[in-house]
C-alpha cells in the first residue's frame, strides 16, 4: 500500500505483488526510425525462482497509428535461452526477440503476457522513435540478476553533438558498485 499526500487530498494505491517478476527490458529507450530492438525478457514466480518455460507474447505498438508487432514462444520470434537453468547465474536473457522498427516516430507500447503453471500475467512498457538523438545510448546488462552473483552492466554511448558534463546511472542504494572508477572506456567515433 502506498500513500501520497497533496495539498488536497491522500491518495492510497495498493498493489498485489503475490505472483512474482515478470520483465522486459529493450537495449535502448529511444531508437531512431529502421533500427531494431533487442528485447530481453525474464519471468520469476511467487516463490522467487526463475520460470524458464513460459510462454510468452509481446505486442509492441504505435499509440498514434495502432500499428505494431507482435512477436512470441510459440512462434520462435521471442527465443528461449540455453542458458537459463533455473535460480542461477547468467549474464544473457531467460528470453529474447528482435523487432524491427518502423520509419513512424512515436510512443510505442509494449504488452508482455506470460502463461506459465501459475496462470497468466501481464506487464506494460514503452518506448520512442524519433527522427534524432543528441546522444544514442545502449544498455548491455542482466535482465533477471542471481543476488549472490556480481553482474557487468556496459553503456556505448554516441555522442551526436558537443558535450561537457556528468553521465550518471542511478540503481538502488542496496547495490554495490565495483571497481567504479576502472570500468570506463572512452573511445572516440568519427
Amino acid at each position: 500500500e502506498i500513500e501520497v499526500e497533496t495539498k488536497d487530498a491522500i491518495l492510497v494505491t495498493q498493489y498485489d505483488f503475490t505472483w512474482g517478476v515478470l520483465a522486459i527490458n529493450t537495449n535502448k529507450s529511444i531508437y531512431l526510425p529502421g533500427e531494431t530492438a533487442y528485447l530481453q525478457m525474464g519471468v520469476v514466480d511467487d516463490q522467487g525462482h526463475t520460470v524458464c518455460d513460459a510462454k510468452l507474447e509481446l505486442t509492441i505498438r504505435n499509440e498514434q497509428s495502432g500499428k505494431g508487432a507482435r512477436l512470441s514462444t510459440e512462434d520462435g520470434t521471442i527465443q528461449y535461452s540455453d542458458e537459463c537453468r533455473g535460480d542461477s547465474f547468467t549474464s544473457i536473457p531467460d528470453y529474447f526477440g528482435y523487432a524491427k522498427l518502423p520509419d513512424q516516430t512515436g510512443v510505442y507500447a509494449m504488452e508482455l503476457t506470460a502463461t506459465t503453471d501459475n496462470g497468466i500475467h501481464t506487464i506494460a512498457d514503452q518506448f520512442e522513435v524519433r527522427d534524432s538523438v543528441p546522444f544514442d545510448v545502449e544498455r548491455f546488462g542482466p535482465t533477471r540478476i542471481y543476488p549472490p552473483a556480481t553482474y557487468e552492466v556496459k553503456f556505448k554511448i554516441r555522442a551526436n553533438e558537443d558535450f561537457v558534463g556528468k553521465i550518471k546511472e542511478y540503481v538502488p542504494e542496496s547495490f554495490v558498485i565495483n571497481d567504479q572508477f576502472s570500468i570506463f572506456n572512452f573511445q572516440s567515433i568519427s
